[in-house]
């Protein structure tokens, strides 16, 4: 079952990049860019997806930390083989959807887009990691297809509990954000409910730091930081800071 569906991602991706080889890319690819435009939220690792071809062309050292395995060794074979059988379906969905969401942007705005979504895939021993599955593109042609992608995997295990997947493509920018996206391609509104403040806030806390951490970093008071976690906890009617990292993760409002 799993090859023929490695089959059918291969093909998907070959679609998406319309067969278009371009093997030169010009100059070192600024990754601190994508990097800092992602949320990272735990142990994470990345990489450069080349579509035309299936492959992954470069995955970062973290890998290795998180799955016991040698960044080459990490590839889509690797993921379908390991993904856990309940995810499975659901994430060849959503590539499926994206086959079809994404020609309907234009060509120059592909690069202002970031897919996210999540599943679960197997560790050498057995247990199963979830992943934040968060990706751009790289590099696309003038007609829209898209070369290369650069994506970043986040271990969310300790944030996310229940089994639930969406597919949302956030927009930056000032691009428009298309959340829970269907295969009828539809899609539904998920405004986020925190300030930019707090949205910072939210997400130094989830790198780990404390109140006095945070304020050294955002350059405001103890004091200040202490209400906006207060309103964070109020605004997304939770109860503790990991839930309210969780309805974040879940509505991508960071």
């Amino acid at each position: 079952m799993n090859s023929s569906i490695l089959k059918q991602a291969r093909k998907m991706y070959q679609t998406i990049s319309r067969n278009r080889q371009i093997k030169d890319f010009d100059g070192e690819v600024n990754l601190s860019k994508f990097l800092l435009n992602t949320f990272h939220v735990g142990d994470y690792f990345f990489l450069i997806y080349y579509l035309p071809e299936q492959e992954i062309e470069y995955c970062s050292e973290g890998v290795s930390k998180m799955f016991s395995i040698d960044p080459a060794s990490f590839s889509l074979q690797y993921m379908v083989e390991n993904m856990h059988p309940d995810d499975l379906p659901t994430f060849m969905k959503f590539e499926n959807t994206l086959l079809h969401f994404l020609p309907t942007l234009p060509p120059e705005k592909l690069t202002k887009y970031k897919v996210c979504y999540d599943y679960r895939i197997r560790r050498a021993d057995g247990t199963y990691v979830r992943l934040l599955h968060q990706l751009m593109t790289l590099q696309n042609d003038p007609e829209g297809a898209v070369i290369r992608t650069f994506g970043v995997l986040t271990d969310i295990s300790h944030l996310k509990t229940d089994t639930s997947m969406q597919l949302n493509l956030i927009g930056m920018d000032g691009e428009p954000s298309f959340y829970n996206i269907q295969e009828d391609l539809s899609f539904t509104s998920s405004e986020s409910p925190l300030g930019e403040r707090e949205k910072q806030v939210l997400a130094a806390m989830a790198e780990g730091l404390n109140s006095a951490e945070i304020a050294e970093r955002l350059g405001i008071s103890k004091n200040t930081v202490d209400n906006h976690r207060k309103n964070i906890l109020r605004k997304t009617d939770s109860e503790s800071s990991v839930e309210a990292l969780e309805r974040a993760l879940t509505g991508h409002w960071i």
